[in-house]
């Protein structure tokens, strides 16, 4: 888990500006230590480690693992000179972006512009808030310390509604009125008066380009070298803990990281109890054989699950499917005994290797002008991936041409029949976001990859997982950067979801699970859990705070939970992104009145209401 951070900005001459902030450092109690001023600039740690680097001079610090790009080295940065420390600070966040990658946060003070550059992993890990209080400005890595710092926080309901409509939308906003979220590629500058933003990274097309062989071994070298510092870092800090399902992306990270040089990674198998074709184990087994590593099996039971206590989580930005995961400890015990700190999955991998089924990849093959013999090619292999005719494609990528073409990530999908204002606050932040402009001049495909991209956003959001340190192999810059450079119709050579990575790694991949076709069908677990709990959904959301504010709907939210077994997979999708949000919005609730009640109570430098809600 990375340091807690919470930093404040204020104009140098406003003292009353000042004495607020100091006000506001003085509520989150003594766990936290001051560790940079100069400027009207402020920044305070807790639980400092040794991914904590306090950049020299005052020029910020940079929190979270971090490895240097384009080289081999294993390990992490564990230190900044004094003269790359000016660079970063002096480039605005530019040459760290360029230079590093890891799931970092950085923030760094350009003396001479007397600026303040607030960044993060491209990639979504290193969160980082910023709440806009008046005379000065918070930012955190944590939201709910910024609650501690201004207790009158509100709700802001319009990106409530949003998330109803869209559970895994990507937005600045959260939540939390006045409170943004420095998005992954964007560097948010704090001036004495004002702010900006600049556009450091974004998911567009990298060069050099690669074709369908030179990007197997370009794959093969950045998973490689992801692998080789991740194994650096975990010599540092203890044995790895992977989740191995069996699939092929987790079981790539196992081999790239046994590769590596890995011989202490714990392997860990979740398996739906009592559903058999839930059951992976026979993948899983295959390759923690192949390479030696333990494997630790873990039987899910729907009567162990229980959503009551995502009512005890602390509180996040914005409410996310993540937070069902506190419903259930299983994993997370069995990684602490084990003794792991690191935890590797291979999450990312749908999004990055390129699993879409989508006719548009033939689309972007006619925009990039291939020849007709391959464009006939990459239309069969298209309709061969999506299981539809071939006009279907040839369709697609006639209206794919501008001026009629025009991409937007929204997903029809999750529309929610019991929101009460419909998906326009959702769209509306789709339109707003810094790669939206990108994704409407990308090809069809790259533009779809592009939100891809933006959806491993979702991976870093809080879970029961996030005292531990992810290591995201499939992830990360390095591989990431690889990708983009290669055209989606190579990705999927062959008509196969991942062909690429596939061929890339066929020598590593055991046998069994590189032919694998199908994924472990969990339909009936999760449906016995959803029984269990319906009586704890209906007390929650029936006459709960969403109806309350206006944001439900009563009459269909009635009827969708009439019923004792919710078979319609639409209605369940809805039913379970209006519990989510409605668990967020009691703990927002709870967590305001504590604050409320410690200062009442006289909280402050010498009790910290910082420290009362952490202890009740």
């Amino acid at each position: 888990m990375t340091a807690r951070m919470v930093g404040f900005r204020w104009r140098p001459t406003d003292r009353n500006g000042e004495r607020k902030a100091r006000i506001g450092l003085e509520r989150l109690g003594p766990s936290f230590s001051k560790v940079s001023e100069r400027r009207g600039v402020l920044i305070a740690l807790a639980a400092a480690d040794a991914d904590s680097r306090i950049l020299p001079d005052d020029l910020g610090v940079v929190l979270g693992p971090l490895f240097l790009s384009g080289e081999e080295r294993d390990g992490p940065v564990t230190s900044v000179t004094s003269t790359e420390a000016w660079k970063l600070a002096e480039s605005g966040g530019a040459c760290l972006v360029q230079n590093y990658w890891g799931g970092y946060c950085a923030v760094l003070h350009d003396h001479g512009r007397d600026e303040l550059h607030l960044l993060r992993d491209p990639c979504g890990a290193g969160a980082l808030y910023v709440l806009d209080a008046g005379e000065f400005t918070v930012f955190a890595n944590d939201a709910e310390d910024l609650f501690v710092v201004d207790p009158e926080l509100d709700v802001d309901q319009t990106m409530l509604s949003a998330f109803l409509c869209q559970p895994r939308l990507v937005a600045a906003r959260t939540a939390l009125a006045n409170v943004r979220e420095v998005l992954p590629g964007v560097a948010l500058t704090l001036m004495r008066t004002g702010r900006r933003e600049a556009l450091l990274w974004q998911p567009a097309i990298r060069e050099p380009k690669l074709d369908f062989v030179t990007g197997q071994a370009a794959l093969r070298r950045a998973v490689g070298r992801a692998a080789s510092a991740w194994v650096g870092y975990s010599k540092q800090r203890g044995p790895i803990a992977l989740r191995l399902s069996g699939g092929f992306d987790s079981t790539l990270v196992a081999c790239a990281l046994h590769h590596a040089g890995a011989r202490d990674v714990i392997c860990f198998n979740e398996f739906p109890a009592d559903t058999p074709e839930g059951d992976e184990r026979t993948f899983a087994r295959a390759a923690a054989e192949t390479l030696n590593f333990s494997l630790s099996e873990l039987a899910a039971h729907p009567d162990h699950v229980s959503y009551s206590a995502i009512l005890e989580a602390r509180l996040s930005a914005r409410p996310s499917y993540s937070e069902f995961s506190f419903s259930d400890s299983l994993l997370g015990d069995a990684i602490n005994a084990a003794g792991a700190h690191v935890v590797a999955s291979g999450q990312g991998g749908d999004q990055v290797l390129h699993r879409s089924r989508t006719a548009s990849i033939a689309a972007d093959a006619m925009m990039d002008g291939c020849p007709p013999a391959d464009l006939w090619r990459i239309a069969l292999e298209t309709a061969q991936l999506i299981r539809a005719p071939v006009w279907d494609v040839f369709a697609a990528m006639a209206g794919a041409a501008p001026p009629w073409r025009q991409f937007s990530p929204y997903n029809n999908v999750f529309d929610n029949v019991l929101a009460s204002y419909g998906s326009l606050p959702a769209r509306a932040e789709w339109a707003a976001h810094p790669w939206a402009s990108a994704m409407n001049k990308a090809t069809p495909a790259r533009a779809l990859r592009m939100a891809h991209v933006a959806d491993l956003h979702f991976y870093h959001q809080r879970s029961s997982l996030s005292g531990f340190i992810a290591a995201p192999l499939l992830a990360c810059q390095p591989v990431v950067e690889c990708c983009l450079s290669i055209a989606p119709y190579d990705m999927t050579r062959g008509g196969r979801e991942r062909a690429l990575a596939r061929i890339a790694f066929g020598d590593w991949i055991p046998r069994v699970i590189l032919e694998r076709r199908h994924k472990g069908d969990t339909t009936r677990y999760h449906r016995a859990v959803l029984e269990r709990q319906l009586p704890f959904i209906r007390e929650m959301l029936c006459d709960g705070e969403l109806v309350k504010f206006g944001l439900l709907a009563r009459e269909p939210l009635e009827t969708a939970l009439r019923r004792d077994v919710v078979v319609d997979a639409k209605t369940k999708a809805q039913i379970m992104t209006a519990f989510i949000a409605e668990l967020w919005l009691r703990r927002f609730l709870k967590t305001k009145a504590a604050c409320a009640l410690a200062l009442r109570a006289g909280a402050g430098a010498s009790s910290g209401m910082g420290s009362d809600l952490q202890s009740g």
